[in-house]
C-alpha cells in the first residue's frame, strides 16, 4: 500500500482568539507566540490535503506536529503545554484527544498521533491544537509564555 505525507509550515498557522495574545510574529522558522499565564487558545493547521491519488482513494492515518515550548532557557516556559489536540475533515471530526500533555519537548522532534482505522478523505484536513499557558503564579520569572509553533502534517495512505 502507497503512503505519503504532506506538511504545512508553522508561519501558516491561525489563532481562533487574537486577542488572547500578548505577541504574535511569523518568522522563517515559526509563528512565535507569547500570551500571559493563565490564558489559554487554538491554532488551527489546515494540512494540504489530497482527497484522491491516481483515482485511487485516500484516508489520513497519522498527524504530525513539530512545537517548540522553550527557547533554551531564554524564556522560562515550564508550564505552557498543549492540553488537547483535534483532527477535522472539513465538518467532521475524526480525531479528539482531551489528554495530550505535551510539554516542554525538543523542536526537533516530531510528535505523532495514529488515527485509529484512518479517516477517509472527504474534503480537507485541519490540525486544531489547545495550548495551556499555566494558572497564575506558576511561572517563576516572566508573566508570560512563549510556543513556537514549527510546522504540522498527515500521512495520507490509499484503501
Amino acid at each position: 500500500m502507497s503512503y505519503f505525507q504532506l506538511w504545512t509550515h508553522g508561519s501558516s498557522v491561525q489563532i481562533q482568539q487574537p486577542t488572547q495574545t500578548s505577541y504574535m510574529e511569523r518568522r522563517g522558522h515559526a509563528t512565535v507566540i507569547e500570551q500571559e499565564r493563565g490564558t489559554e487558545n487554538w491554532f488551527h493547521f489546515a494540512i494540504p490535503t489530497l482527497k484522491e491519488q491516481e483515482e485511487v482513494s485516500l484516508k489520513t492515518v497519522q498527524i504530525f506536529l513539530r512545537v517548540r515550548f522553550d527557547r533554551g532557557g531564554v524564556i522560562q516556559n515550564s508550564r505552557a503545554y498543549i492540553d488537547r489536540l483535534h483532527v477535522w475533515d472539513s465538518l467532521n471530526r475524526v480525531l479528539r484527544i482531551d489528554d495530550v500533555a505535551l510539554r516542554g519537548i525538543d523542536w526537533r522532534q516530531v510528535t505523532v498521533w495514529d488515527i485509529p482505522g484512518g479517516a477517509p478523505v472527504a474534503h480537507g484536513v485541519g490540525l486544531s491544537v489547545h495550548i495551556v499557558w499555566g494558572p497564575p503564579g506558576e511561572f517563576q520569572t516572566v508573566s508570560f509564555g512563549r510556543v513556537e509553533l514549527v510546522a504540522a502534517g498527515a500521512r495520507f495512505e490509499e484503501f
